[in-house]
C-alpha cells in the first residue's frame, strides 16, 4: 500500500517512513511541502496520507481539502500540533503524535483504514464576500479581489486602489496568455517575495490573489474550485 508523509521535519518523516517500512506492506513517500505533496498525490495511487498540521508553506487544512478534491478516497492521518483540536470537517481518521511509539503504528493504521468515509453534506450557498473570506482564511493571501478589468466587486485585505491594480494586472495577463481563450483561463507569477495568481471564472469575472510567500498554483485553483458559489 502506498503511503504519503507530508512533513517539513525531515528527521521525523524519515523515522516514520522507516518505521512503516519495517512493518511491511507499505511503500512510503515523503513530501516536505504542500506543493510537492499535491504533485505526488496526482501522480501516485496513495491510499493513505499522513499530514503534519504545522506545515510551513501552506495551511495543512487547505492541503487536506486539496488532497480530498483530487483523490477523495485517500484516508488522512494527522500529526497534530500539541493538544490543538482537529477540525471535524476534515474527516481525519486518526493521529500520529510527535514522538510516537513504533509498536503503536500497526493498530493506528488498522483503525484508520477500517473507517468508512461518510458523505459530507453540501454547504448552503454563500454570499460573495463570505466565500472570498473563506478562501482568504485557507490561502492567507495579502490581497484577494473579485471583479473585472475596470471594476472591483469585492476584496479582502489591502485598499480598494491596490485591489483594482491587482485586478488590472490579472485581466491584462489573462488577455495576453499564450494559451488562448481556454476556460478556466489562469495566470500566475512567482518571484522571491511571493507571487500573484489570476483566474477567469465561467461567468466572466476575474478572481486574483497576491501572496507574500510562494503558494502552489494548483493549491490555489483547488481551494477556489472547492468553495461553494464559484463556477470555474
Amino acid at each position: 500500500m502506498k503511503v504519503l508523509i507530508v512533513d517539513h521535519d525531515s528527521a521525523f518523516a524519515t523515522f516514520l517512513k522507516e518505521a512503516l517500512e519495517s512493518i511491511g506492506g507499505y511503500e512510503v513517500f515523503i513530501a516536505p511541502t504542500g506543493e510537492e505533496a499535491l504533485a505526488k498525490v496526482i501522480e501516485e495511487p496513495f491510499r493513505l496520507a499522513i499530514v503534519d498540521m504545522d506545515l510551513k508553506d501552506v495551511k495543512s487544512e487547505a492541503l487536506i481539502q486539496a488532497i480530498r478534491e483530487v483523490k477523495p478516497y485517500i484516508k488522512i492521518l494527522a500529526i497534530p500540533v500539541g493538544d490543538s483540536p482537529l477540525p471535524e470537517e476534515l474527516g481525519i481518521v486518526g493521529t500520529i503524535p510527535k514522538p510516537f511509539f513504533v509498536g503503536e503504528l500497526p493498530d493506528i493504521l488498522k483503525k484508520a483504514m477500517a473507517q468508512k468515509e461518510e458523505p459530507v453534506p453540501a454547504p448552503p450557498p454563500k454570499e460573495t464576500l463570505s466565500w472570498l473570506e473563506e478562501i482568504s482564511r485557507e490561502l492567507l493571501p495579502e490581497l484577494l479581489v473579485l471583479g473585472d478589468s475596470s471594476e472591483v466587486q469585492a476584496w479582502v485585505g489591502g485598499t480598494r486602489e491596490e485591489a483594482l491594480k491587482l485586478l488590472k494586472w490579472a485581466a491584462k495577463a489573462l488577455e495576453e496568455s499564450p494559451y488562448g481563450p481556454v476556460c478556466p483561463a489562469e495566470v500566475h507569477y512567482r518571484c522571491d517575495k511571493g507571487g500573484m495568481f489570476g483566474i477567469k471564472l465561467r461567468d466572466g469575472r476575474i478572481l486574483a490573489a497576491a501572496f507574500s510567500r510562494d503558494v502552489p498554483p494548483g493549491m490555489v485553483r483547488l481551494i477556489i474550485k472547492r468553495v461553494e458559489g464559484i463556477a470555474i
